[in-house]
């Protein structure tokens, strides 16, 4: 199920920690919401895949960076997948579609046979208007973020 939220100013809080964030599709790292310090910051590993699939599909995608160099990165997977947190700072439906779609393919792809009923966790937060920023938060089975797609378009053109 989708559950959608209000989210922190993410340009202010990037600027905080001294983070560039890319164009398009961003990936933010591990704790960017509550971490004190930029040093605790981590990328999920995952995030460098996807960044490359969805670039692969024509959709411009990135990572945080801090003082141009890549954060550290950490892994973690069992039967509930936690991709890390996407940022779309400009939302099209075709855009939305395709980066659900690589999601689903890239968790699937990524424990298809190891569980039986795999079960994914993924947040993403929409920037409305400059400084308002809403989240998105999807939790269940690869075939149900179909949710999460209606969920962010629903966002997207709510005012």
């Amino acid at each position: 199920m989708a559950e959608t939220t209000d989210y922190i100013d993410v340009a202010k809080r990037a600027s905080e920690l001294g983070l560039q964030l890319p164009e398009g599709v961003v990936f933010l790292p591990r704790g960017f919401a509550t971490v004190t310090t930029a040093g605790e910051l981590l990328n999920e590993s995952d995030a460098i895949d996807l960044v490359k699939l969805l670039r692969a599909e024509g959709v411009t995608a990135g990572m945080t960076t801090l003082g141009g160099q890549n954060l550290p990165s950490i892994s973690e997977h069992d039967i509930l997948v936690h991709l890390p947190v996407v940022l779309l700072q400009a939302v099209s439906p075709t855009a939305v579609a395709l980066m659900v779609d690589v999601l689903g393919n890239y968790v699937y792809a990524l424990i298809a046979g190891v569980f039986d009923k795999p079960r994914v966790k993924v947040e993403v937060v929409v920037q409305k208007k400059p400084g308002t920023y809403k989240s998105v938060r999807y939790e269940g089975s690869i075939e149900g973020l179909s949710e999460l797609r209606d969920a962010i378009l629903e966002v997207a053109k709510d005012e």
